[in-house]
């Protein structure tokens, strides 16, 4: 009787929303696990912050060092985006993702079981190359699973995702790490070894194109997008002649697509933008435990309060 009430507050006040918001169980199921990826990315690059002052003495170090473990992350995992991206046009998304999961989990063992600063370094070198999969196919995945008009919206719920980790990973610093630091990225491992698994089992790899979109579930509210086509239309605004793509996109080579991509203003405005956004938040996270805990004498724990 009390699992059966319990089911029932689940559904009626979690389960029923979430699936009312993504328009159907099958799609939050994507939905979750899309965002779960992020989610472990981001509780990584928090954890590793909220632990540093285990780090420091553990493995002599200071705080440039620390810096240089988060932006050997960012960095390898930047510069390896654009070639695992042709990658997963090319191959099985859901596999690679799999594959990709199970060896960050390999990553976090071995930044676990580190015994040198040189060694955390390899780590966590080998720790971004294999999370370059994740944003291609993440997107990939977005695109041929949901229809244009409501890819924005579904795009911050997995978004979210990034922001729920970095909460988790200052929680998880606070409990897990007061046993060893080394004991929070074997917990991290092991979340990445279960999302592995279910990614397996219960991700779809929908046809490329956009045919193997959801459609939301009837009876579930549907949320129409605002046609930008129209938008442009109604303001009386022409399309830039010089930069009408005049070509089968499908049939680009990659320098000559990266070419015409980089010749729109709106997306460099828009790389630029992102970048200088994502490395100031990476910093944040990275360095506000360090911060708060020199700049106003406060203790390890109440530090990550203030945080999260």
């Amino acid at each position: 009787m009390l699992r059966t009430s319990l089911q029932a507050w689940l559904f009626r006040n979690v389960e029923g929303p979430l699936e009312d918001l993504a328009g159907g169980r099958a799609r939050l199921r994507i939905i979750l696990m899309l965002a779960y990826i992020l989610a472990l990315d981001s509780a990584d690059k928090a954890t590793l912050g909220a632990v540093a002052a285990q780090l420091e003495p553990a493995l002599h170090i200071n705080n440039l060092q620390i810096g240089l473990l988060v932006a050997v992350t960012v960095a390898s995992s930047a510069l390896l985006t654009l070639p695992f991206g042709i990658l997963v046009d090319c191959f099985n998304r859901r596999n690679l993702l799999v594959i990709g999961i199970a060896l960050w989990s390999l990553a976090m063992i071995c930044c676990g079981g580190a015994t040198s600063y040189e060694m955390l370094f390899a780590a966590r070198l080998a720790l971004g190359i294999v999370m370059a999969i994740g944003s291609p196919a993440i997107a990939s995945l977005i695109g041929d699973c949901f229809k244009a008009s409501e890819r924005g919206r579904i795009y911050g719920y997995i978004i979210s995702g990034e922001l729920i980790g970095v909460a988790i990973g200052f929680l998880m610093s606070g409990n897990v790490a007061s046993l060893s630091w080394r004991a929070l990225f074997l917990v991290l491992a092991v979340l990445g070894l279960l999302l592995a698994y279910f990614i397996a089992r219960r991700l779809p790899e929908p046809r490329r194109g956009g045919r193997g979109r959801l459609q939301e579930e009837p009876g579930r509210p549907v949320h129409d997008g605002v046609r930008i086509r129209d938008v442009v239309r109604d303001q009386g605004v022409g399309p830039a002649e010089p930069l009408i793509l005049r070509e089968d996109p499908a049939r680009m080579k990659i320098w000559p697509a990266v070419k015409y991509v980089l010749a729109l203003p709106t997306y460099r405005m828009l790389i630029v933008a992102s970048a200088l956004v994502y490395f100031y938040f990476i910093g944040l996270r990275t360095f506000v435990v360090v911060f708060m805990r020199a700049h106003f004498d406060l203790s390890q724990t109440a530090s990550r309060t203030f945080v999260v």
